[in-house]
């Protein structure tokens, strides 16, 4: 697609937010070029002989109009062999700073450098989940023991190295191989270095790390027998804490802490006890609306606490803003040092070592144990099938995972409402 013709004033540029090329009417060969994510820069074109040349003159930040149509006409009133010429000066001494910069980039350049890209390029937001996954796993695994290196330099002897104090986290270990490797990959194509990628696991590293015995591990859950304990002595303790509110919420409508984190007023019906939660608050967004049938004695709980006005957020910070994960998921960390020992007892055996429960196990792994837990006879009173339509999982069967909504959710009430009733039997009044 050609650039748009419009016509340029400073003021107008700077509001000027849509992606493309647009050219200046008035000084030839002067573009503005505006990138997904709302970056602006200058470039000058010019064709010499049938041949086009592009030299770009800086960001808009830093030069404004009057100085780029400056730049832009002193370049096009040069004769062309003299045009030709100073590209040539300008290309060469370029690479020889290119050549120069990158021999002394060091590791933590190049990441910060891959992450300015991905959030101008549009790959990320800024602070989105992404990208502070990435700057995680940089800052407490990589960074510390190879980020002052030379880019140029490194080698799978060094990556080797960042494997060894995580090597009992497989998970971890492969993401922190995968964000090395995507660093060196675009480094590699924006000429940064040149050398085979060092993260490469069917390189050299493939002879330097063992082949781990990947061991799976769910989340930490509560066993079905504890749970009526475990869930009084969490109200008992924190249930004055909007945290802790939202940590029981969760736990009482069986879904995953970013959805009970994320509820609003206006999805709740008291009346008819139901929680509407739309797609994009859901992991799941393609298995659609998720209604959350509320038993009576969550709903007579809802509203010992219901604000007279309440709007926005059921449990937000003091700004308004729906709480951190770490903030309802360290409850269960702050019960532990109060003197209660809540372990997963059987992840605990199965991997030598102590495992704690976590949000999400309790809330969702604790609640599918329970919903066929014979001991208790829900074997035989719950169908397996409803207990993944409450977890808001896709069911394979006649109705091709439909959910219908007269078949199904007078048995998903049936069941939430025992949840319920089963999680407060031990709180007393």
């Amino acid at each position: 697609m050609g650039a748009k013709k419009i016509k340029f004033t400073q003021k107008s540029l700077e509001a000027l937010a849509d992606q493309g090329k647009y050219s200046d009417p008035i000084t030839s060969g002067l573009f503005l070029k505006i990138r997904t994510g709302g970056s602006k820069s200058w470039f000058f074109r010019r064709a010499v002989d049938n041949k086009d040349y592009e030299l770009g003159l800086g960001s808009f930040r830093k030069v404004n109009l009057a100085q780029a149509r400056s730049v832009a006409s002193g370049l096009y009133a040069l004769p062309p062999k003299e045009f030709i010429a100073y590209i040539e000066t300008k290309k060469n001494k370029k690479a020889i700073e290119e050549k120069d910069k990158n021999s002394s980039l060091t590791f933590r350049q190049a990441q910060q450098k891959f992450i300015d890209w991905n959030i101008e390029v549009g790959n990320w937001q800024e602070l989105d989940k992404a990208h502070k996954v990435f700057e995680g796993r940089m800052r407490n695994h990589i960074l510390p023991v190879i980020g002052d290196k030379l880019i140029q330099e490194l080698t799978a002897e060094d990556i080797a190295e960042i494997a060894k104090p995580i090597w009992d986290k497989p998970a971890t270990v492969e993401r922190c191989l995968r964000f090395i490797r995507q660093v060196f990959d675009w480094s590699k194509a924006k000429r940064y270095c040149t050398q085979d990628n060092p993260a490469d696991r069917n390189g050299v590293l493939k002879y330097l790390l063992p082949q781990q015995r990947h061991v799976t591990k769910n989340r930490g859950a509560i066993s079905v027998a504890e749970l009526p304990e475990f869930f009084a002595s969490i109200k008992k303790d924190f249930e004055y804490m909007v945290s802790g509110k939202c940590f029981l919420f969760a736990v009482l409508t069986a879904t995953r802490s970013e959805t009970a984190r994320y509820a609003r007023w206006e999805q709740i019906n008291l009346e008819e006890k139901e929680w509407i939660i739309p797609p994009e608050q859901l992991k799941m967004s393609g298995n659609g609306t998720l209604i959350v049938p509320l038993a009576d004695c969550v709903v007579d709980w809802i509203k010992t606490w219901k604000p007279e006005n309440a709007e926005g957020y059921l449990f937000s910070n003091d700004k308004g803003k729906p709480l951190s994960d770490s903030i309802v998921s360290r409850l269960i960390a702050v019960s532990c040092r109060s003197g209660n020992k809540w372990i997963d007892t059987a992840q605990s055996a199965k991997l030598g070592k102590e495992v704690r429960p976590t949000l999400h196990g309790v809330a969702r792994a604790t609640f599918r144990t329970w919903s066929q837990d014979d001991s208790l006879g829900n074997d035989k009173r719950f169908d397996s099938r409803i207990a993944e339509l409450c977890l808001h999982h896709k069911v394979k069967d006649i109705y091709n995972g439909a959910y219908e909504r007269n078949e199904h959710f007078k048995r998903r009430r049936e069941m939430m409402t025992a949840w319920a009733e089963y999680c407060f039997s031990r709180v007393s009044d």
